[in-house]
């Protein structure tokens, strides 16, 4: 019988052996992704991925349609320093012709067929009102432009954060492969211990069941790869079919690169967030704009030419003339509109400055708890690779002491549920490690990978 025993277990071997040294090379792969068709020029970069969504993402063609909004009011505004010139022409169709003498000469009074023209210019000679209103509409375009600009930075790091899912969701789905594969393999030299009489059927039924374990696995691990290239897939505006490659120079960036102090980095996302910067436009706009109902009360100049063409001359007799005069406008009382209107802007200037103030101490906020998650989650990745490391281990000495009918199937399946788990939660770490990062240069005001 021991003849026959040793030959039985002949393929429980050599499964054994082929599945824990594919446990093995993904234990050795540190902090690398696995490799997803990186020498394939036709993957995708997250380089590639976020100039994608810039391109077409539809919040950006937005944004830019704001800032233009915002440009056509400045201009607008503009309008009010320069000239106004009116052209207006009339055509009277009368029943008779009336003549009239003057000083022994014939006047025509009226005609069959008048024409009348007159073009007028009138040009703001002093508007104090209108330059508080300049200005406002130039500060809310500019806050318009970088809020546009900054909607594009953080599109950007989205994208990155969806490329970096995807690469998650494919090695999550890479490790239940490999533990499916391994519950096939144990399950069958099971099945063949058991008609030998070496094991009871038990182990079968234990095998059985950890196939089915790691099926399910498997099916949620690929479902949460296509829901992640679906939501990736959604950012790009196209599907995301083909293969991703990974992003090691971030990846090792996140892992080692050296923080600056804390309070360095607070400084620098207050003084290169686009948002925060916007809102300081927003702030000054809100008080230039509290500015102009108190300068209505200061006359307004306005000079104007005034230009006239007719056929009837009149006594005149003069079928072209032309005058030119000043009007001074005083507005002593409005029954209360600059006083109300005036108490009206500033409290909106004063809501938009400690909305400001708040925004500002976010930015303290979103550093700080950036950096808190970055060093964490170097931490856990660490502790997590250590995890993995013991587990793969751990599954080779199960898997030969069983062999040697040392230990039960029981022991051989939860060691490969271990290092399933280990697997797993390495990857999930170093999702992790990854979005902390990206969340930090989103933080300090950082531009996203690849856009200058």
């Amino acid at each position: 019988m021991m003849p026959v025993a040793k030959n039985r277990t002949c393929p429980f071997r050599k499964s054994i052996t082929w599945c824990l040294a594919g446990m093995l090379a993904a234990t050795t792969m540190g902090v690398a992704w696995p490799t997803l068709g990186a020498e394939n020029p036709a993957a995708l970069t997250i380089e590639e991925a976020i100039g994608l969504a810039m391109q077409r993402d539809e919040r950006i063609a937005r944004s830019q349609s704001d800032a233009n909004a915002a440009q056509g009011l400045q201009d607008r505004a503009r309008a009010f320093f320069f000239p106004e010139l009116i052209v207006t022409g009339a055509y009277i169709r009368r029943p008779r012709e009336t003549f009239r003498m003057l000083e022994g000469r014939q006047v025509v009074a009226q005609r069959f067929n008048a024409l009348q023209g007159n073009a007028q210019l009138n040009v703001p000679l002093f508007w104090a009102s209108a330059i508080p209103l300049y200005r406002q509409a130039r500060l809310q375009h500019e806050a318009a432009e970088l809020s546009a600009a900054e909607q594009r930075r953080l599109i950007g790091f989205e994208t990155a954060d969806a490329f970096v899912n995807v690469l998650t969701a494919l090695e999550i789905e890479t490790a239940a492969q490999r533990r499916l594969d391994f519950a096939k393999e144990r399950l069958t030299d099971a099945q063949a211990r058991a008609e030998a009489g070496l094991v009871s059927s038990n182990d079968v039924t234990r095998g059985q069941l950890e196939v089915a374990n790691a099926e399910r696995e498997v099916w949620l691990a690929k479902g949460q790869s296509a829901l992640a290239r679906t939501e990736l897939g959604h950012l790009l505006v196209t599907d995301v079919k083909g293969e991703l490659v990974p992003p090691h120079e971030l990846i090792s960036a996140a892992t080692n690169q050296p923080l600056p102090a804390d309070q360095e980095q607070v400084e620098q996302g207050q003084r290169a967030r686009l948002d925060v910067l916007a809102g300081d436009k927003l702030v000054l706009a809100s008080q230039e704009s509290a500015k102009e109902p108190r300068l209505r009360f200061i006359p307004r100049l306005t000079g104007n030419v005034l230009g006239r063409y007719t056929n009837e001359p009149g006594f005149t007799g003069l079928m072209f003339d032309w005058q030119a005069g000043a009007t001074l406008s005083w507005a002593l009382f409005d029954g209360g509109v600059r006083w109300a209107e005036s108490h009206q802007r500033d409290a909106v200037a004063q809501s938009q400055a400690l909305t400001q103030a708040a925004l500002r101490r976010t930015v303290t906020l979103d550093v700080r708890r950036a950096r808190l998650a970055l060093e964490s989650a170097r931490a856990t990745q660490a502790a997590a690779l250590k995890a993995r490391e013991v587990a793969a281990k751990h599954a080779k000495e199960t898997a030969e002491l069983y062999r040697e009918g040392l230990v039960r199937s029981l022991e051989v399946a939860d060691a490969n549920l271990n290092l399933f788990e280990a697997e797993v939660t390495c990857s999930r770490d170093r999702y992790a490690l990854m979005l902390a990062y990206l969340d930090l240069k989103t933080a300090v005001g950082e531009r996203p990978p690849g856009v200058k």
